[in-house]
């Protein structure tokens, strides 16, 4: 068999030691970390647990709990006090949370009523 012809090239001799060295890696080394596992779900709570119930209500009596979980003072309401919502578990006479719940003053009304009709105006 006969070799193809080679074309004489010149290279540089500063191009010398590149030629001669092993080429680079492809990707540096990293080392592999394993997968983090997924996370388990938290232990299950003692089933005594589950027979507490939370109970809040107004320490004053200003507002009254609502069937949507809320507190209101319904038709008549309470203009500038505060309301103190204490939380304790039903039989159990310890607060264990304590928060404050501002009724703000309403803007100011005037009521009109004449004398002898049923008009009240506003």
């Amino acid at each position: 068999p006969t070799m193809p012809p080679t074309i004489p090239t010149t290279i540089p001799p500063s191009m010398l030691p590149v030629l001669l060295s092993s080429p680079p890696p492809l990707m540096s080394p990293l080392p592999l970390e394993p997968p983090t596992p997924p996370s388990l779900p938290p232990p299950p709570c003692d089933a005594q647990l589950d027979d507490l119930l939370l109970v809040t209500r107004d320490e004053r009596n200003y507002a009254f709990k609502t069937a949507m979980g809320g507190f209101s003072t319904g038709v008549f309401g309470v203009i500038d006090r505060t309301s103190e919502l204490v939380t304790h578990i039903q039989g159990d006479k310890r607060i264990w949370y304590r928060r404050s719940l501002g009724w703000p003053v309403n803007s100011a009304v005037h009521i009109r009523a004449v004398l002898g009709t049923d008009t009240v105006a506003r």
